[in-house]
């Protein structure tokens, strides 16, 4: 896949109000004083979260401001302060190169912040369980040989790994180990398809805490589908300029959500302000069913969720 569809679905990305233009850039990454002023408006407004763009918009930068442009028909773009840009419509074709972001289809699936505002989340979300099984959690696994990792329990002296197909069934016997992590052997490679995994152990009181959750094994196809897609979206990184927003989200939509969470959890960290980014990662924990974690990220961009 030479080109990258950005797809952002149930997020926010900050989008023209009642605009129905077409979409033909993104500006990400903002740091410092990056203000846009909307095609047919007459002052210029603050930005501090990744924003779609639409032909005539004009984006200003301070001095010692930066921002990253990615547009379809060329490459990613840093834009650096004391310079006002004007944004034209797209080209006819794409950039040669491939490195550009597909930005045709997105803009029936972005929403405000207001409109996404009352996802459900429960009313005990706020408390973490004790133990988490970390990966591969409701994840898309590129080989058969999945590495398992899991949250460390004070006082425990061992953790016991199952692992069952989709109907419940073992496929393999239990494996006990004192670590956080297990790798499967290659004898024990598993077959596309889907899987559920099960970590069990017994605290210093001795209760016994468990988690379990599902993930898949792509097939030999799909998996060089999704690597060439990642591949692709890998390419619009800025070596100044970060997070590659395209990226995280490609990470999400295949199922990568180990490698997209520590991408977004760095971003988060310092690009603070962005709400999108806090957006991303609360949809990767939705996905994953970390109710608690997407809560404090849907807090972290000044979402209210509606608790259930």
């Amino acid at each position: 896949m030479g080109l990258v569809w950005l797809t952002v679905l149930a997020l926010t990305v900050a989008a023209p109000a009642g605009s129905a233009k077409r979409t033909v850039a993104v500006l990400t990454a903002i740091k410092g004083k990056v203000e846009l002023k909307r095609a047919g408006e007459r002052e210029f407004k603050r930005l501090t979260s990744t924003t779609m763009l639409t032909s005539g918009d004009e984006v200003r930068l301070a001095p010692g401001a930066t921002a990253a442009l990615l547009r379809e028909d060329s490459a990613p773009a840093l834009l650096r302060g004391g310079r006002t840009v004007s944004i034209a419509a797209t080209g006819a074709r794409p950039a040669a190169s491939g490195a550009t972001v597909k930005l045709q289809r997105i803009s029936d699936v972005l929403t405000s912040t207001e409109r996404t505002a009352p996802m459900t989340v429960r009313n005990d979300a706020e408390a973490e369980p004790p133990l988490l099984l970390l990966a591969p959690r409701y994840s898309k696994e590129l080989t058969g040989l999945p590495e398992f990792r899991w949250k460390q329990i004070e006082g425990a002296r061992s953790y016991t790994l199952k692992l069952l197909d989709a109907n419940e069934d073992p496929v393999m016997p239990p494996m006990k180990t004192t670590e956080t992590s297990a790798k499967l052997p290659e004898a024990r490679r598993l077959k596309p398809g889907t899987y559920i995994a099960e970590v069990t152990t017994d605290d210093r009181s001795g209760r016994r805490l468990f988690d379990t959750a599902r993930f898949t094994v792509a097939g030999a196809d799909e998996a060089q589908s999704i690597r060439q897609s990642l591949d692709a979206a890998r390419k619009l990184a800025l070596p100044a300029c970060a997070p590659n927003v395209p990226l995280c989200v490609a990470l999400i939509e295949s199922g990568q959500f180990a490698e997209a969470e520590t991408l977004l959890v760095a971003a988060t960290k310092d690009l603070p302000e962005d709400k999108t980014l806090h957006l991303l990662l609360a949809d990767l924990y939705r996905r994953t069913k970390l109710e608690h974690r997407q809560l404090r990220a849907l807090k972290a961009a000044g979402v209210e969720p509606v608790a259930k």
